[in-house]
């Protein structure tokens, strides 16, 4: 919950006229208030997730500046804003059975992962994205492990 107030708090940080890529941080806030509403809505968790990432990258790659007097790293920032949009994916992942929002729920996970280069996590996400998708991708993953 604290990095989602952290989240919560870029996003009121960073106004949409500050992003130059969209407005990532303005629907972070939207889908946001949409899950205290329905917190197991899998369409606005897999949402924030997406706009979580974009926000994330936008910030790592200097497209949007940290606060004044900001004690942390963008790079640390973008880390946090990972996690909790691997968060937000997961809540997709273990809640559907459709293998395609299955594949890409697991996909997504895997891309924060690797953005934080926490290099181990992503191969997992992406290989059960890969069971997910098709059985000869699950048997070609097992057979090589």
């Amino acid at each position: 919950m604290k990095i989602l107030l952290n989240v919560i708090l870029i996003a009121d940080v960073f106004p949409p006229s500050k992003v130059i890529d969209g407005s990532y941080p303005e629907s972070t806030k939207l889908y946001t208030k949409a899950l205290e509403e329905n917190p197991n809505n899998r369409k606005a968790n897999y949402n924030l997730g997406t706009s979580l990432f974009k926000s994330a990258e936008l910030l790592r790659l200097g497209k949007v500046a940290m606060p004044p007097g900001s004690k942390i790293t963008p790079d640390s920032m973008a880390k946090l804003i990972y996690d909790q949009a691997a968060q937000n994916f997961a809540v997709v992942a273990n809640s559907v059975s459709n293998k395609d929002t299955l594949h890409n729920a697991w996909h997504n996970i895997g891309n924060c992962y690797l953005k934080k280069k926490d290099y181990q996590q992503a191969v997992t996400a992406y290989k059960k994205a890969l069971k997910s998708k098709s059985k000869s991708m699950a048997f070609f993953i097992n057979f090589n492990q």
